[in-house]
């Protein structure tokens, strides 16, 4: 299993089983162990442990923010204390990069092609910004994040 993406490795080993309980039925995995069991494969298991007890025990308000990137880069969303996070690029041939927690530049950010999306495994909670890549055309998207449900 040397080389293999942990998180290939974790979905191709995962059965599900619904367990019931009084209230509701849950959904755990049964996750095997590999006998040599590397650090970035605990790593990922650990992830999607707290994912899903994160999902099964809380409830959020979701919103959607739509947005134009522009040369500078802009703060898109403050930091704060978020659940979930999805940023979608809807144009059809623009491309822009991502900063989580800083401006953007020529030689930093993530760059996402048009029609993609980035859904980080561990949610950021500090600020996101958006830059258009210089040259191109202005680039739009979309913010689909979640926060803490307030009763």
């Amino acid at each position: 299993m040397a080389g293999m993406d942990p998180t290939r490795r974790l979905f191709g080993q995962a059965p599900f089983t619904a367990i019931p309980n009084d209230q509701r039925a849950q959904i755990v995995p049964q996750l095997p162990l590999p006998q040599s069991a590397d650090s970035e494969f605990l790593f990922a298991l650990d992830t999607l442990t707290a994912t899903l007890l994160r999902s099964i025990n809380k409830r959020a308000n979701f919103h959607m923010q739509a947005f134009s990137a522009t040369v500078d880069g802009r703060l898109e969303l403050p930091a704060q204390n978020r659940w979930y996070l999805l940023i979608q690029n809807t144009h059809p041939s623009a491309k822009f990069q991502i900063g989580i927690g800083y401006v953007p530049n020529d030689a930093t950010g993530l760059l996402l092609n048009p029609g993609g999306y980035y859904e980080p495994p561990v949610i950021p909670q500090n600020e996101i910004y958006i830059r258009r890549v210089p040259g191109g055309a202005v680039s739009t998207g979309i913010i689909i994040y979640a926060t803490e449900l307030t009763d």
